[in-house]
């Protein structure tokens, strides 16, 4: 440090000063490298359980269960027979692929009675453009093979839905999301919906048969209500 007096020797005096910040220097350095370490240690371990954490949302999270009739359109429940908290029954949903379900509430696609068989589904898109797009998976993912083609709307275009249980959805909720969505597409001029021209029942009466249908085995929806045909309304010919 500085001397006083005669023995004063600023230069030696700076030098000494100049050594004791450098070993500060030397220690803030040290302890700098042992954060470094640190933190990349904890890096590592964030990333490793990041990646987890991604393997199991690519595992489980691509997959929800879905409401048929969403919440917010409880009201139209008793449009087919059922109550407004039905909504919450196991009936009114569905565990199906994210990407799929996104199209289903924006009424790009839909899910029919499988023709011959009452209580079975299949999906049927309505918009011709909707055929090349990507579901998110491959197809060797979709069909359990190995095959690692991106898999697309083409891939489950008519394609029979599996179930785990012997419950089935709502048929007539079923139904109901589907004339509204056949209705949308064949009325919309700005998008090509061969697919949906092709599907879509002929006529009232063959909406009403499947309608009627709803209640036979397992198909889940209780009678038609007595004072008949409630969605008889919303035909145009009816």
């Amino acid at each position: 440090m500085l001397k006083s007096g005669a023995d004063q020797d600023p230069l030696v005096d700076l030098e000494e000063d100049i050594k004791e910040v450098k070993a500060k220097i030397k220690e803030v350095e040290e302890e700098i490298k042992e954060l470094k370490a640190k933190i990349k240690e904890a890096k590592a371990k964030y990333l490793e359980e990041d990646l987890s954490k991604n393997q199991l949302h690519a595992a489980e999270v691509s997959y929800l269960g879905a409401h048929l009739m969403a919440l917010m359109e409880k009201k139209a429940m008793p449009l087919v027979g059922l109550k407004k908290s039905d909504v919450w029954d196991k009936k009114n949903g569905l565990c199906v692929l994210r990407t799929i379900d996104k199209k289903f509430e924006s009424k790009e696609l839909v899910y029919m009675p499988l023709s011959g068989h009452p209580d079975e589904y299949c999906v049927q898109v309505l918009y011709d453009d909707l055929l090349t797009m990507s579901l998110g998976i491959t197809v060797g993912e979709l069909n359990g093979t190995a095959d690692t083609t991106a898999a697309t709307f083409n891939d489950i275009n008519g394609r029979q839905l599996s179930f785990v249980t012997f419950d089935r959805p709502f048929k007539r909720v079923l139904l109901l999301i589907a004339f509204s969505a056949f209705r949308l597409a064949l009325e919309n001029s700005n998008r090509k919906h061969t697919l949906a021209t092709a599907a879509a029942p002929r006529d009232v009466a063959a909406w009403r048969v499947l309608f009627d249908d709803a209640t036979v085995g397992s198909a889940g929806s209780p009678p038609i209500p007595a004072n008949g045909f409630i969605m008889q309304r919303f035909f145009k010919d009816g």
